[in-house]
């Protein structure tokens, strides 16, 4: 009964966050009523929403990294043909180093981002072995998902830099 008050607790913390935000929680939220609810009832439509929540954050996950992939790969793509076109010529331009690097970045960006996606099917795989070796432990889990979210948003730093020296390239050599 404890274990059940505690993710109730949850739940309705999630409620009122969602209230708060109007996300997508508060729309598939199960509505729980303690009076008249049976505990196994309350159990399944917990659990119900929790599923739906994990499906949520890996749907999300999965488009966050086709969406960095397609910018980062966009912005290699179009730099290599602007600077192509619009650096003349490319022997008398300054600060090549920006470029590179801005390249480099890029390129980087896009590694990380695979090994962040291997990773996470690597992790997926463990959890799901866990489960069924009845191993389960929500804190080793937790971490391997911190691992993930702290690669993804180093990705999108890095990106964001590659970009940012790119563009300081071109800027200098068109514009100053």
């Amino acid at each position: 009964m404890n274990e059940l008050q505690s993710n109730k607790k949850t739940l309705d913390d999630l409620e009122q966050e969602s209230e708060l935000k109007g996300s997508l929680i508060k729309k598939t939220s199960p509505k729980i009523e303690e009076d008249n609810a049976d505990d196994t009832e309350n159990v399944n439509l917990i659990t119900s929403f929790r599923e739906e929540l994990i499906t949520i954050f890996y749907e999300s996950q999965e488009s966050f990294e086709k969406q960095l992939s397609f910018i980062t790969a966009g912005a290699l793509g179009l730099s290599v043909g602007f600077i192509k076109d619009i650096v003349n010529p490319f022997k008398a331009s300054g600060y090549k180093g920006l470029l590179g690097w801005g390249w480099g970045l890029l390129v980087l960006t896009l590694l990380l981002n695979c090994i962040s996606h291997l990773l996470a099917a690597r992790y997926s795989n463990s959890a799901i072995k866990e489960i069924n070796e009845n191993k389960y432990d929500p804190e080793k889990i937790n971490k391997r998902n911190i691992k993930i979210l702290f690669i993804n948003w180093g990705t999108v730093g890095i990106m964001i830099l590659g970009i940012g020296l790119i563009v300081s390239f071109i800027t200098y050599n068109t514009l100053l």
